[in-house]
């Protein structure tokens, strides 16, 4: 509903098509002794999965071009209140979970895998590192702008702060001391406002989100390494 049909079914066949041979190496040095053992039923389980994974990996592609259109063209950046340039990160997390979640759902339906394999471990790097990118790519364009208009707004208060404490300076050297806590006030006030800019995120993500995604990406390898430790104490 939201992909060219045709380019979308062209890409699918093509990439299902060419990476069956490598999917089929992949297995033989794994080894799990699973459905590699029949050839004729692996192959067109392979060829099911990968016919189900390209289009959404292309959906994930085709939806992240658009996000990051409408930050380039269209984002508006206020940095009084900043939220609404979080709003898509939601959209973008969930898509780097999927891609988590699809890397464990290989190990699940591959029990007997070694998870210190070579290949298994290339895999699993690789699937995480397009995790990363997948979340952090299309919110490029808001980071960008968002670091663009924290900049601006520093220099604004700089030079505003460079002319108060000027005028102040003029003030004690003319003896116009009433003039002296105002403008002692409006520095203050300047530098409260310098604080607040200089705490502003420039990444478009509430706080916890990015802590939210490393620990789904971390913790099963940190249970599968406390496992393999217990195990080697034990044995």
């Amino acid at each position: 509903t939201t992909l060219p049909a045709r380019r979308t079914l062209i890409i699918t066949v093509v990439f299902t098509v060419l990476t069956i041979p490598l999917g089929r190496y992949e297995m033989s040095q794994v080894q799990t002794g699973g459905l590699e053992s029949a050839p004729t039923v692996f192959l067109t389980v392979l060829a099911v999965l990968y016919f189900v994974s390209y289009p959404f990996f292309y959906h994930i592609w085709h939806q992240f071009r658009e996000i990051h259109h409408l930050h380039r063209d269209w984002a508006e950046v206020r940095l009084s209140n900043i939220r609404p340039m979080y709003a898509l990160s939601r959209v973008t997390g969930l898509a780097a979970l999927g891609v988590v979640l699809n890397n464990y759902g290989w190990f699940l339906a591959q029990p007997g895998a070694e998870l210190n394999n070579p290949v298994t471990i290339f895999e699993s790097l690789f699937n995480f590192g397009i995790a990363l990118v997948v979340f952090v790519w299309p919110l490029w364009s808001a980071h960008r702008l968002l670091a663009e208009a924290k900049e601006r707004g520093l220099i604004r208060v700089a030079g505003r702060k460079e002319t108060a404490r000027g005028q102040l300076h003029e003030a004690v050297d003319a003896g116009q001391l009433e003039r002296v806590d105002p403008l002692n006030k409006v520095l203050g006030a300047l530098e409260a406002e310098n604080g607040e800019l200089t705490k502003v995120a420039t990444w478009p993500w509430a706080p916890g989100t990015l802590r939210g995604l490393l620990g789904t990406v971390l913790l099963p390898i940190a249970l599968w390494l406390i496992q393999r430790l217990l195990g080697s104490l034990l044995g």
